[in-house]
């Protein structure tokens, strides 16, 4: 019980820090460079047909890449999971999902631009 607490615990604090490294890094400037370092901007092409231009807004770049996110976990196949595991999971995406739709979202990532 108290590992799955632990888990449920972490996903924030390493969200939270992988965000603020890709805002306060001096590499990697919100307006010119991909989303995520890892997949860049396969999530606006995969939704918007073409990468994202200047002009559109860095909230919207993230909601993108997180929404992105969400839904390929989601449809992800999950029979290798223990029962516990499959929940856990789903709380965790359920947990992501309603702070990307919260008035917080937008919010704390508005902060974080402002603090860059």
């Amino acid at each position: 019980m108290q590992n799955r607490y632990s888990f449920l615990l972490v996903f924030p604090v390493l969200f939270s820090a992988a965000v603020l490294y890709l805002l306060l890094s001096d590499e990697l400037e919100p307006t010119d460079k991909a989303i995520n370092v890892e997949i860049g901007d396969e999530s606006y092409v995969q939704i918007y047909g073409s990468l994202p231009g200047e002009d559109v807004p860095f909230t919207v770049r993230v909601r993108t890449h997180l929404e992105y996110a969400e839904s390929v976990l989601r449809n992800r196949p999950v029979d290798h999971l223990t029962e516990e595991q499959k929940i856990n999971r789903e709380l965790i995406l359920n947990h992501l999902e309603s702070f990307m739709m919260s008035e917080n979202f937008l919010r704390q990532i508005k902060a974080l631009i402002r603090f860059v």
